[in-house]
Order: C-alpha cells, then sequence, then structure tokens
C-alpha cells in the first residue's frame, strides 16, 4: 500500500477492476516518493519494538528510524501502544503495513488470481485460461508500476459469480469475455514517452442489442476500467463522470471518486522528469501537475461527507500538493490517544512525508515532530531545540533530546537535578540516566559514572542494544584492566546464523608444531568462536594502550580478539624499535601464515636491530594486512585526526583503570604512529634501500612484487607530484631491470 489509508483499501472491495489507490512503492510513477521511511545501519532489531512500544525504550539514539522515534515518544508521554496497535503497524523491516499487490503473503487458497481462475472455470465454454495471465504491472518511462491490484482480481470473482447466479450462464460468459478484455490491459507498455507507438488497448466488446440492462450497466463501467488500465485517463475519467449520473447504476456511487482518481493517475504518470537543460519546461510540468491535483483534490473534498472513502484518497493528494500542512495534521492526530484503523496508513504517510519534504522540522509547531526533530537534528540545533521544548513544557520527554546532545559542561544545574530526578518507573529514565553517566565520564567523574551504570545495570532488565550501550560506559568507568575487558564482551542484537568458517586445522596445527619446537616460539592457537564486541572496543584498545598496556591485554583479550590483536601489537613494536615486544608476540603472528613461516624464523634468528628490522620489512612487504592501527582505518588511507569532544566525546575519554603514566606513554607512542606517512611511503625507501644492498637475496623480488601489488589498494591521499617516480613505479623498475627472468618479475605486468 502506499500513501493511503488501510481502510480506504478494504473498502476498495466494493469495485472490481480498478486499482483505486497506488499500491506497491513503484505505483506513484517515480514522484518521488518511496515506500515508507529510510533504515539506517544503526536501527535496533525488530524484537526491540515490542520494547518500544510498551514503554521499555532504553538508549535511544537519534540515528535510529522514526518509527522507534515515534514509539519512545508515545511511551515517554505516557501513550504507550498496546500489542494490538503495535501489530496493526505490520512492521516489516523497513516498511509499515503490507504493500498492496505483494503476493508474498498470499498462500495457495487465498490467492486472488487463484481465486479468480477457480470462479472462471465455472463458465463453460470461455476462453483457454492459458491466454489470459493477469500481469498487475504496467511500464511508464521504463519504470514498472502496479496497474491491476489484488483486488481487482478479488472482487471480479465475487461479481462473476455474482452474474452466474443471478444473470444465467449465457450473460455471464459475455460478462466474462469483456472483463478478460479489461484485465489484458494490466500488463501492456502503454505508457512509455519514448516515442514507440502505444500498442492497440483491448476493449469490451459491444453488447448484443438484447443484453440485459444490468449488463449494460456493467459494461460501461468494464470500459471504464480497461480505459484506466490503458492509460487513457481523460476518456476514463468521461465514463466514470457518466456512470456517476446513472442513479440506476450499481457503481454510480464511485464514478465521481474513480472520474478524480482517473485525474491523479494521469497528472502522477504524466508529469515529466525534471529536465536541468529547460527549466521553463519542468516548471510547466510542475504547474500542469499541480493543478490537476487541485482540481482532483476540490473535487474529493467536496464528496467526503457523503462518501468516507475519499478521505483516504485526499490525504494522499495533500501530501504531495501540500506536505507541510499535511505533515502537521498527521503529527496532531497520532501523538497522542488511541489507534484507530487508519493510524498505520497515516503513521507510514507521515514518515514518507517527513522523508519526501524538505525543512518540516524547522517549520513544524506540533510536539510530536518537534521532538523527533530535536532527537534527530546536529548537535547545536538539536539541542537549542530540546532546551526550547523543556522550558516549554517542562516534560521529562523533552529531556531525552537535551541530555543526548549535550557535552561536558553544558547542562545547568535545573537540567541536571530535574533529569537525575525522574523515577525509575518512568520510560525516559534509562535514556536519562545513561547520559548523565556520559557526562560525569566526558567530565572526568569516572567513579559517579561507574555507581550509576553499575546500579542501571543491575537494577532493570534490558534490551540486547541498550545493555551493550551501558556497558560501553562500563567499560571506560571499570576501575580495573580485567573489568575493562569484561565490559568489553557484547552479545550481538542479530545474532549470526551462519557458523565460522572453518579454519584449515592441518595447516594450523603443522604451523604451530613447528614453531614450537624451536625454544624462542611459544605459540598460542586462536580462539575458536571469539566474543562479540562493539566498535567502541578496538578503539579505546588501539587509541589509548601503549604496547606495555597491550602486552599485558592479550591474555584478557584472547577471548575477544587474537590475531588482529597480536598482528596489531608486532606492526607497532616493529615500527617504534622495540623488538622485545614484537619477538614476545611472534609466534602467534605466524600461525597458519605457512607461505612466510621461513621469513618470520628469519626475523627470530636474527641477533642485532638493523637484522631485525630488515627482516622485518620483508615481511611487512609480503603482508599488506598488517596495519599500525592508529584509529580504525587502513594503513594506507588518510591518517585520522585526534577526536574533538564535540564529536567523539566517549571515544576520546581514557579507561579509568589507565593510570597518568600509562596514559602519556600512549599519547607519545600515538603521536609517533600518527606522524606515519601511508604505508607506501614508509615501506618504499627502506625496501629499496634494502634491495639496493641486498641484490642477491632471493626474498627481495617476491617483496617488491607484493609491495608494488599492495600499493594498488591504497587510498590516494599525499602523493607526491606525478613528476616525480612513486615508490611503486622505483619498485617496479628494479624489479623488471635487476629481476628480468625472476617469476615475480614476469608475474609484475604493471606498477599502476
Amino acid at each position: 500500500m502506499h500513501h493511503t489509508s488501510r481502510q480506504l483499501l478494504a473498502s476498495l472491495a466494493a469495485t472490481f477492476t480498478l486499482l483505486l489507490a497506488a499500491g506497491a512503492a513503484r505505483a506513484s510513477g517515480g514522484d518521488g516518493y518511496a515506500q515508507n521511511s529510510f533504515v539506517p545501519e544503526s536501527a535496533p532489531t525488530t524484537k526491540d519494538l515490542p520494547l518500544y512500544a510498551s514503554g521499555q525504550i532504553g538508549v535511544v539514539p537519534g540515528s535510529y528510524w522514526r518509527v522507534y522515534q515515534f514509539l519512545a515518544y508515545r511511551a515517554a508521554s505516557g501513550q504507550p501502544l498496546t500489542p494490538a496497535e503495535l501489530q496493526s503497524l505490520d512492521i516489516q523491516g523497513w516498511k509499515i503495513g503490507a504493500i498492496q499487490g505483494d503476493s508474498a503473503t498470499n498462500t495457495e487458497a487465498t490467492d486472488p488470481y487463484t481465486a479468480w481462475l477457480a470462479v472462471r472455470k465455472k463458465i463453460a465454454g470461455a476462453a483457454p485460461i492459458a491466454n489470459l495471465a493477469v500481469t498487475k504491472y504496467d511500464e511508464v518511462n521504463y519504470v514498472e508500476i502496479l496497474n491491476c491490484a489484488d483486488d481487482a482480481l478479488r472482487r471480479a470473482s465475487i461479481t462473476l459469480a455474482e452474474r452466474l447466479q443471478s444473470g444465467g450462464l449465457v450473460w455471464a460468459k459475455v460478462w466474462l469475455a469483456n472483463q478478460d478484455a479489461v484485465f489484458a490491459n494490466c500488463g501492456l507498455v502503454t505508457r512509455v514517452r519514448s516515442g514507440k507507438p502505444k500498442p492497440a488497448s483491448p476493449m469490451p466488446a459491444a453488447l448484443p442489442g438484447d443484453a440485459p440492462a444490468w449488463l449494460r450497466r456493467d459494461h460501461a463501467y468494464q470500459t471504464a476500467a480497461a480505459l484506466f488500465y490503458a492509460g487513457q485517463f481523460e476518456a476514463a475519467r468521461q465514463q466514470f463522470l457518466t456512470i456517476a449520473k446513472d442513479k440506476a447504476s450499481p457503481w454510480h456511487s464511485w464514478g465521481e471518486y474513480l472520474a478524480a482518481r482517473s485525474l491523479i493517475r494521469k497528472a502522477t504518470l504524466d508529469r515529466g522528469e525534471p529536465n536541468p537543460s529547460n527549466a521553463e519546461y519542468t516548471q510547466a510540468e510542475d504547474k500542469k501537475w499541480r493543478s490537476q491535483l487541485e482540481q482532483a483534490r476540490t473535487e474529493l473534498a467536496a464528496m467526503v461527507a457523503t462518501f468516507p472513502q475519499a478521505q483516504g484518497l485526499l490525504g494522499w493528494v495533500d501530501a504531495r500538493i501540500r506536505p507541510q500542512a499535511r505533515l502537521a495534521e498527521l503529527a496532531s492526530t497520532l501523538h497522542t490517544g488511541r489507534f484507530s484503523a487508519a493510524s498505520p496508513r497515516q503513521l507510514a504517510d507521515y514518515l514518507l512525508i517527513w522523508d519526501a519534504v524538505d525543512g518540516p522540522a524547522s517549520q513544524a509547531q506540533e510536539p510530536l515532530t518537534q521532538w523527533i526533530a530535536a532527537m534527530q537534528g546536529d548537535r547545536k540545533m538539536g539541542l537549542a531545540a530540546a532546551r526550547q521544548g523543556w522550558k516549554a513544557h517542562g516534560e521529562p520527554l523533552w529531556l531525552m533530546p537535551l541530555l543526548a546532545h549535550a557535552g561536558a559542561g553544558e547542562l545547568n544545574a535545573e537540567e541536571w537535578k530535574a533529569a537525575a530526578a525522574v523515577p525509575s518507573s518512568a520510560s525516559a529514565y534509562v535514556h536519562l540516566q545513561y547520559h548523565l553517566a556520559r557526562l560525569e565520564v566526558t567530565s572526568e567523574k569516572s567513579v559517579d559514572a561507574d555507581a550509576r551504570i553499575s546500579t542501571l545495570l543491575q537494577q532493570t532488565e534490558h534490551s540486547v542494544v541498550t545493555r551493550n550501550r551501558l556497558l560501553g560506559i562500563k567499560m571506560l568507568t571499570a576501575a580495573t584492566r580485567e573489568g575493562f575487558f569484561q565490559a568489553a564482551a557484547r552479545q550481538p542484537a542479530e545474532p549470526d546464523t551462519v557458523g565460522p568458517i572453518t579454519s584449515e586445522k592441518t595447516t594450523n596445527e603443522t604451523t604451530k608444531n613447528e614453531a614450537a619446537k624451536d625454544t624462542s616460539a611459544k605459540p598460542v592457537a586462536p580462539a575458536s568462536t571469539p566474543v562479540a564486541t562493539d566498535g567502541d572496543y578496538p578503539r579505546h584498545l588501539f587509541r589509548h594502550f601503549s604496547l606495555a598496556e597491550l602486552q599485558k591485554a592479550r591474555p584478557l583479550a584472547k577471548d575477544l580478539q587474537s590475531r588482529p590483536l597480536a598482528d596489531v601489537v608486532w606492526t607497532r613494536a616493529i615500527i617504534l624499535g622495540d623488538y622485545s615486544v614484537a619477538d614476545s608476540v611472534t609466534a602467534d603472528v605466524m600461525v597458519g601464515r605457512d607461505t612466510t613461516h621461513h621469513l618470520y624464523r628469519r626475523y627470530l634468528d636474527a641477533k642485532d636491530p638493523v637484522a631485525k628490522r630488515d627482516a622485518a620489512l620483508l615481511i611487512l612487504a609480503n603482508a599488506p594486512e598488517f596495519n599500525a592501527n592508529v584509529g580504525g582505518d587502513a594503513w594506507g588511507c588518510a591518517v585520522p585526526v585526534s577526536p574533538s569532544a564535540d564529536t567523539d566525546a566517549l571515544g576520546a575519554a581514557w579507561p579509568r583503570f589507565l593510570s597518568p603514566e600509562a596514559r602519556a606513554q600512549a599519547t607519545s607512542e600515538m603521536q609517533k604512529l600518527r606522524a606515519l606517512p601511508k604505508r607506501s611511503d614508509y615501506l618504499g625507501p627502506l625496501l629499496l634501500d634494502y634491495a639496493q644492498r641486498n641484490p642477491g637475496d632471493a626474498e627481495v623480488p617476491k617483496a617488491l612484487h607484493f609491495f608494488i601489488a599492495s600499493t594498488r589498494m591504497e587510498c590516494n591521499y599525499g602523493d607526491k607530484p606525478k613528476r616525480q617516480k612513486s615508490f611503486s613505479q622505483q619498485a617496479f623498475e628494479r624489479l623488471k631491470k635487476r629481476y628480468p627472468g625472476n617469476e615475480w618479475a614476469v608475474r609484475t605486468k604493471y606498477y599502476y
């Protein structure tokens, strides 16, 4: 369903041929309105919907889909949804309500097309079914639209059965032949605007002179329906207006409504695409489109009192020609009170209009829209809007966006006191307590934050998503190293049903055994099933832990992250020249890397820093996956800047257990790592120098080959002017000139 109420679609059973409401997301003819609303990746799971509806909203980020913002608003304002009301929304992934014409929920017994075929079998001598498959979709400007909805098939089945019973087999057969002609127009490519001639539109055949009156009235309606499906909207409109004047027709009450519907469909599908090179054309098309919809709106508004079904279509029109006003009407209806049959469609329209028009938040006067806009606005705008809402309403509801946007020191004493005083029974309680703790962390009051979060974790049941967010604070406030890693372990919101990739057990065991034979190598097998973490864990681990702290962390982190941590420690140790640390993790790093096992052996056998560096250089050249990980970006892309308090206050906060000395050491090391150039600019000069000094080393051609190949994966930032040779080009020339027949030189086709 698209833009019209479910109540309207229920009423459509009174017709048997015509799609009266736009169906799937494609049915609007590409007018810029998509089905419902965008869902960001950070959305909670559908398992959280009942919690949100009932008032257990937990922590509500502004990034969540507005369905969740709406549910949170209702709950926090004292109007949670009942289970029945939530069920009526029929939220399935990214949409609200079933899409009209979507057969995914149809079963063999209830499928409208199956029912249609079943009733046709009762008409002896009817045309063969194989020639009458009903294609529900038409094409407009090469965009598929839903032309004939399931309701058309359902009503056709009902009407044919009625006509067979009341009119007899002979005339029912005539009726069926005409209905087949109607449905033949459903899937014709009738309105492609590319200069192609339209195919002939099948029309119901003329009736015999002795046809009964009921059949003549049905024939008039079938003809109007066929014209509509064929895209001849003006002719269909005039035919429907004629039917409206025939008080004896069973379809006359629908005549004016369907005439307006024809005008709307014509306006929507005839509207040309914006033409950047011809502004006058675009303006003229828009003016014509608006004029037609305004006319349809006038007609629909005049019939609402006597024909309630017009209200839904009126809303469809208003969403396009007066979206701000319609958004306000919907917000006023949705923000409080019990749900009605129309509420699901109203909510879908509300979300849809918000996505399709500009500036609804800045112009809104309704609390619902103002609150969601405050939750989802940028920090400065959201903070100002929330503070204004709090002053105007004085409800805990408005403290939610206020605290979500506030930074350290930005809450006044009154606001802090009010947020802290919200009782645990309130829907906003967990959200407010979380942000109070966040502000305490960023204000260097981690002891207070730890007490607050610990109480919260113990006293209340939480959704998986909210509990993970609380653990993100706990990870920073934990007084011990062990507490940090305990809080780093998280439960996936959506567990992966696919099993882990089977490791190459034989290869790994062989490598471990070989390494174990040497007294200097004591490999540790990686964890078979690492415990899940969130993105905050590696950010703090690699941003705030010195090499010494990373070494201490390895036993505690082994179930959370094994090889990646060892890889980072090894890479950083090599870059910082701390070969004792690198030696201690080499056995773990070499597990499973059979093709370069000998290079690690060479590194472990090296006796002095220069030999260590040279041996490590060959490993780095062969292993582009090694990354110093100074902030999560691949080594070779832009070095991330230090986070600011405004954009990543929690990310910049130090874990509580780290001593001042540990913080100073981590800061010193991070400054050196952040000063690194991209990978090729760091590795290239060293590798070329080694190749110059050791031309007979059989590992040099291979190292040059893999170095050249790895540069193709780098981001292009800070490159030297093109007139200077890149390190990749220098390596390529050395490889081709010095080792012309070598297999690695032959494999290397180009340097770019």
